[in-house]
């Protein structure tokens, strides 16, 4: 069987292979099979399965495959790509923990003759809970240095953002790459404290400082939830359904978890989403998909997020570190 050749004109070539299995499990090569696709190893090692009891896929099944790998290509080169390590994931989960446990360290300690709070380390307010919490032009770090802070009396707070971190992060991560995740999920995150600040405004919420990366990971499912909507239309469909329903999935989760724990900011939440679902309606997942590169523009927006966190995150150590610089009991002292 020849291998065929590539029209005129045309970009590349079909390519196809062969393999013929008898019913004792033998699997022949009648042409090599292209990269990407299963092997004989592979394929041999399914007719061994067959042979031992397991299912044989169903007609519809079978189908359904073939109609998903028509339509938006074997998916073994998505595969591939969501197998690389997130790292960017882990270090965001590790300065969250960080952070935890400096709050952990200094929270109800005393310095400059009065304690510490979790404003004093960089909590976000709504409405007038102190004159100098809101995210003013003078501390529009909080709308950074607030994600990044939990509850230290809960640690239910801290181990269920990290979880959800966990899992939706690395997908993110692994679909769109690391300049999309830390760009998202900064930017929702602070999206969602201007939503929830902007209802306490009109009086739909009450007064209260916030904290927790919530927003943010709301960001990312959103995200999720437009993965070959708009942009990424040819990640294989199965892959993006999946992963659409499994987004949807957690979202209803967090939803329906906020109405039996107390204190849970659905404000931000929903602000959050809303924000990562206007990302992924112009940022597309990374070549590797089905996707496409990033526009300049595009980098340079998320590079200019980024780099305000970064920012933001120097203010928000600076008022931290001015703080616990004051000898405990003995105020005006820095």
């Amino acid at each position: 069987m020849p291998k065929p050749a590539a029209p005129a004109g045309a970009s590349g070539a079909v390519q196809v292979g062969a393999v013929a299995i008898d019913q004792a499990g033998t699997v022949t090569v009648l042409h090599p099979l292209p990269r990407g696709l299963p092997g004989a190893a592979e394929l041999k090692h399914h007719v061994r399965a067959l042979h031992q009891g397991r299912p044989a896929p169903t007609l519809a099944a079978v189908d359904l495959a073939e109609r998903q790998t028509v339509a938006a290509g074997y998916t073994a080169p998505t595969r591939r790509a969501m197998v690389s390590r997130p790292v960017v994931t882990y270090g965001l989960i590790g300065v969250i923990v960080a952070v935890y446990l400096l709050e952990k360290a200094v929270l109800d300690s005393v310095h400059g003759g009065a304690r510490v709070t979790v404003i004093d380390l960089g909590a976000v307010c709504s409405g007038t809970v102190t004159t100098d919490c809101g995210p003013t032009l003078d501390n529009w770090w909080r709308l950074v240095t607030s994600d990044l802070l939990h509850d230290p009396a809960n640690i239910l707070h801290i181990l269920g953002n990290g979880m959800a971190l966990f899992l939706l992060g690395g997908l993110v991560e692994q679909l769109y790459g690391r300049l999309v995740l830390l760009g998202t999920f900064l930017l929702t995150a602070a999206v969602g404290d201007l939503f929830w600040i902007a209802c306490t405004s009109i009086g739909l919420t009450s007064s209260a400082p916030g904290l927790g990366a919530s927003g943010g990971i709301l960001g990312l499912m959103g995200l999720l939830v437009m993965l070959g909507r708009v942009q990424g239309r040819n990640v294989p469909v199965g892959i993006a359904s999946s992963i659409r329903s499994y987004a949807i999935s957690y979202s209803i989760f967090v939803i329906v978890l906020s109405l039996f724990v107390p204190n849970v900011n659905n404000w931000v939440h929903a602000g959050g989403f809303l924000a990562g679902v206007l990302v992924g309606l112009v940022v597309g997942p990374v070549e590797a998909v089905g996707g496409r590169r990033l526009r300049l523009v595009e980098r340079g927006a998320l590079l200019a997020v980024i780099a305000g966190a970064v920012l933001g995150a120097g203010f928000g150590a600076h008022h931290v570190a001015d703080i616990l610089s004051q000898a405990a009991g003995v105020p005006g002292l820095g």
